[in-house]
């Protein structure tokens, strides 16, 4: 079964047997007549103690890590073919790849923050000319209170001239 002892699966093979033949020594008393039912615990906890070793052997094993590396490297060797693949056909589709779309992602959130920052920057201009704006027409009104309370004194009709004509006569 396992001639070329460098083969991996030749050797978990020969393993597997192993395990199987000391599973069914556990058994060979039971074979014979009606067993007990503290017989057939024994025989299962003997057959998932053979079988935990076992695995643990296997798993332990040269040939098993092998196995795996072997696994592993193919496994991700068909993942890069597969993206490689994937890539040319998104470049000849001109499909957007997701490096495009997180590029796109970025350019759009930086754009939002840069329009953002603008606006933020607008709102306290508008808050500084509506203050500047509201000083002015306490000052316009201050002022009208002042020089418009002669006016009224006045009449509007030309008071103060004839005021003034009246103080020469």
């Amino acid at each position: 079964m396992g001639s070329d002892m460098n083969d991996p699966f030749s050797n978990m093979t020969r393993m597997w047997m192993e395990m199987t033949a000391n599973a069914m020594q556990a058994w060979q008393p039971t074979l014979g007549g009606t067993a007990s039912p503290e017989l057939v615990r024994k025989a299962r906890s003997d057959f998932l103690q053979v079988w935990s070793d076992w695995c643990e052997e296997l798993m332990r094993s040269s040939a098993f890590l092998e196995a795996q590396k072997q696994c592993m490297t193919g496994n991700l060797a068909v993942r890069k073919q597969f993206r490689s693949t994937l890539r040319k056909m998104q470049k000849e589709l001109q499909i957007a790849g997701r490096e495009d779309i997180d590029a796109l992602v970025v350019a759009v959130r930086r754009s939002e923050r840069r329009v953002l920052d603008q606006l933020q920057e607008t709102s306290e201009r508008f808050q500084a000319l509506e203050s500047k704006l509201d000083c002015l027409g306490e000052r316009m009104e201050r002022f009208m209170e002042v020089f418009g309370g002669e006016e009224d004194h006045s009449n509007g009709d030309g008071g103060k001239k004839k005021k003034r004509h009246e103080l020469r006569d």
